[in-house]
Order: C-alpha cells, then sequence, then structure tokens
C-alpha cells in the first residue's frame, strides 16, 4: 500500500510542475547613461589668467574636426575670450576628444595653448604648460552658445 501511496503522491507533484513552453523574455537591461565626471586638472590660476588678459593681444582659434578658423585681435578682444570661461571645473563625459585649440598670444608670442572642447557634454578649455595639460576651466553658456551657432552648418 506504501508503493501505490508513493506513486499516487509522485504522480501528483509531476502534475503539479509548470509546463508552460511559451519563450522566456530575456530581462530589460537599462541602457548604460555615460556619467558626467570632473576633468581632473585644477583650474587656471588667477595669475595665468591675469597675466593673459594683461599681456595678450591676440587669439588664434584652429579647430580640428570643421573647416575654419577665427582669430580675434587686440586685448580686448583677449579679454572677451577669456570672459568665455567661468571659474568652474568641468565636468565632462570620459573619451571626449578636442575640437580645436586655441593660441593666446602677446606681440607674435604663444603665452599660453589651450585645447577646445565643444561638443555634447564636453564645454572647456584645457590649458598647457610646458606641453603637458595643465588647468581646465568650464565653458560659461554665452560661450557654448557662441561656438555651437559658428560650427553647426559644418556638423552636419
Amino acid at each position: 500500500m506504501s508503493r501505490i501511496v508513493i506513486i499516487l503522491f509522485t504522480l501528483v507533484l509531476l502534475s503539479c510542475q509548470n509546463n508552460d513552453k511559451s519563450p522566456k523574455t530575456p530581462p530589460r537591461v537599462a541602457p548604460q547613461v555615460p556619467q558626467l565626471q570632473e576633468v581632473p586638472y585644477p583650474q587656471a590660476p588667477n595669475d595665468l589668467l591675469e597675466d593673459i588678459a594683461r599681456r595678450g593681444d591676440y587669439i588664434d582659434y584652429l579647430f580640428y574636426r570643421f573647416p575654419i578658423s577665427m582669430n580675434r585681435d587686440g586685448n580686448d578682444k583677449v579679454r572677451e575670450g577669456l570672459m568665455q570661461l567661468v571659474r568652474q571645473t568641468p565636468r565632462t563625459y570620459a573619451g571626449c576628444q578636442a575640437d580645436g585649440r586655441v593660441f593666446f598670444q602677446s606681440q607674435g608670442q604663444v603665452i599660453v595653448e589651450a585645447d577646445l572642447f565643444i561638443q555634447e557634454g564636453c564645454f572647456y578649455m584645457l590649458f598647457y604648460k610646458d606641453g603637458q595639460p595643465a588647468y581646465a576651466n568650464a565653458l560659461s553658456s554665452d560661450a557654448i552658445q557662441f561656438f555651437s551657432n559658428i560650427t553647426q552648418q559644418f556638423r552636419k
């Protein structure tokens, strides 16, 4: 009799198993959202920016990915160029690449060079010292709009 009970119990257990043969949908994986991170360089020191503002008389912008360049002549234009910066460490996405190079000059001599980043999520200048990246400052909202207006025709 105990064999019959064991067999019946086994049959009941087997009949209770889920026989759903429908295809299983894989679990949804949330898309990876790139995270903003701080650029690992301090802001340009005040004495450097003041030196550029005092001595600078020419700015040259060379763009890597756009068939344009521009320059601005005069100390007042150099000061306007510096006004494009904000006293804030930029936050950016990993893998941003420079869109151009900025040369601040005085009497034909380069005072300082900076890479210019003007793409979505990457709006800042990265200043060089002795040929190495040294300082980074975010661009102002006016500067972002200015560069966007200039380059939008070439981004298509």
